[in-house]
């Protein structure tokens, strides 16, 4: 009689798996039915809309920015890669201060160069499209540094009225 109860417990348990693994098949989102969100490229040809002229011009931007960004970004992984990863190693005498003055540096330089780039950008705007790729660059900034990203957190209300 006990081993007739553990088999219909048992089957029961089955079921139950097998129900709440068909949930989690057929609510897994595949990558390939994800919405394609547009290039930066694209976006901003559309958005802002670019001619084709503007367009060609702004692709020359692109590259030559990403050209002088992308060994900052490599030097700046490493210097990172240095400073938590060896930085951690009590026997290495690395002077971390300078390791910090240089991430400051270089970052400095990235933000010089995507400053410059975007003059760049705006230079070949008319008016109404300078308007509209400035909303794109505030939107991007609150984005990526505001409340919660970096720095700029302790401006939400719950840390104002904290001492």
């Amino acid at each position: 009689m006990k081993t007739k109860y553990w088999i219909i417990i048992v089957s029961i348990l089955v079921l139950i798996n097998l129900f709440s693994l068909s949930f989690y098949w057929k609510e897994r989102i595949i990558p390939d039915q994800l919405p394609k969100r547009p290039t930066p490229e694209k976006y901003m040809r559309q958005r802002v809309g670019f001619s084709p002229t503007q367009h060609e011009k702004l692709k020359v931007f692109r590259n030559n920015h990403f050209a002088q960004i992308k060994p900052i970004e490599a030097e700046l992984k490493n210097l990172r890669l240095q400073l938590f990863v060896d930085g951690t190693d009590a026997e290495n005498n690395i002077p971390v201060d300078s390791i910090l003055l240089e991430i400051g540096r270089l970052q400095r330089q990235k933000d010089s160069l995507t400053f410059v780039h975007f003059q760049d950008v705006r230079s070949i705007c008319t008016p109404e499209q300078a308007a509209e790729f400035n909303q794109i660059v505030e939107e991007m900034a609150r984005r990526r540094f505001g409340p919660g990203r970096g720095g700029m957190g302790r401006d939400r209300p719950e840390f104002r009225n904290r001492r």
